[in-house]
């Protein structure tokens, strides 16, 4: 079965900081642009996204600037995330693309004693390990959606390349928005509404003569 999703039914704002002066503002202006264009090839841009003090927004300014919204632990959160393609590269049509020999792309959030867990990404036939550290979320009412957004930093437990994820889940609609995550794709479902999504299967026919 379909499932279409129409994006202009929620609006989200990114904050950006702010230098001390003029031409501070300008140079991360000018690298905030850089990373979002489309000519920069996926590899580039994972390599801006880094953690530190100034990539790192206030959340709860940025994510709940009413006061209304509600922190969401990590506890609730979903554990299990599949990727999800977009069929038409328009954001409005998703479905789940099984591979003949390897793993759908996927992430799971491993539970671990104190403030830091794992995330183990599948990348198909492939997987990096991470320390899950910094997660902080707030759930909100947007456009009559229940909206959860944050981020949170990925240390990975071989190798010295850091990630920092923004990202927004909506609840109602069940999928979710992960920027920072290299994947060939930003958007997934918990795995527990995957039946909400077509699956499509990759054809097989003699790939093993």
């Amino acid at each position: 079965m379909r499932y279409s999703i129409y994006i202009a039914l929620i609006s989200f704002t990114i904050f950006s900081c702010s230098g001390d002066n003029e031409s501070d503002t300008t140079e991360e202006i000018n690298q905030e642009e850089d990373v979002t264009s489309m000519d920069i090839p996926p590899e580039a841009i994972d390599e801006e996204i880094e953690v530190n003090e100034e990539n790192d927004p206030d959340l709860e300014e940025d994510f709940n600037p009413d006061g209304d919204a509600e922190p969401f632990p990590i506890d609730k959160f979903p554990s299990d995330w599949i990727m999800l393609t977009d069929k038409n590269g328009d954001g409005e049509e998703m479905f789940i693309y099984n591979y003949c020999e390897a793993e759908r792309p996927s992430f799971q959030i491993i539970p671990e004693k104190g403030e830091n867990w794992t995330l183990f990404c599948a990348f198909g036939q492939d997987g990096d390990m991470f320390e899950l550290q910094n997660f902080k979320a707030y759930q909100s009412e947007r456009e009559l959606f229940q909206v959860v957004e944050g981020s949170f930093d990925l240390i990975p437990v071989y190798g010295d390349k850091e990630r920092h994820v923004v990202f927004w889940w909506n609840r109602d609609m069940a999928f979710g928005h992960f920027e920072g995550m290299s994947f060939g794709s930003n958007w997934f479902v918990p795995e527990e509404d995957i039946d909400n999504y077509e699956q499509v299967d990759e054809d097989c026919e003699g790939l093993w003569d």
